[in-house]
């Protein structure tokens, strides 16, 4: 039986992990650093769906449009569906007006008394 040289051995070893190591840092197998802002190019219009995308919008105006329309709770909705089927009538590339779910949400307006509480003011 053979004796294998150990001191050989570790040299082959050692010499064989520094050629993988240059080769896989010289050969550039993968970008070591990636500029997510360069590498893709930024289009606006590609984030929008392509049936918003159209162009094809109405200049009609409704509800929406009313500068003083506010979104707060102190006056009830009125004439919700109605005025929502106007709506999608007028912007036809928009989804069909068949039913949806609703979320509203809102914060306080003033801050919370508790120091640990949601006060997200900047202070």
């Amino acid at each position: 039986m053979a004796t294998i040289n150990l001191k050989n051995l570790w040299i082959t070893a050692a010499s064989s992990a520094l050629i993988l190591i240059l080769y896989l840092t010289l050969t550039k197998p993968w970008p070591l650093q990636s500029n997510p802002q360069s590498d893709v190019v930024c289009n606006p219009q590609a984030r929008l769906p392509a049936r918003i995308q159209t162009g094809q919008e109405s200049n009609d105006t409704s509800f929406y449009d009313d500068n003083t329309t506010t979104y707060t709770t102190d006056e009830p909705v009125i004439d919700w569906d109605q005025k929502r089927t106007l709506w999608f009538k007028l912007h036809p590339t928009f989804s069909s007006p068949e039913n949806r779910l609703l979320i509203v949400t809102g914060s306080q307006p003033s801050p919370c008394p508790s120091p640990l509480g949601d006060d997200l003011r900047g202070e």
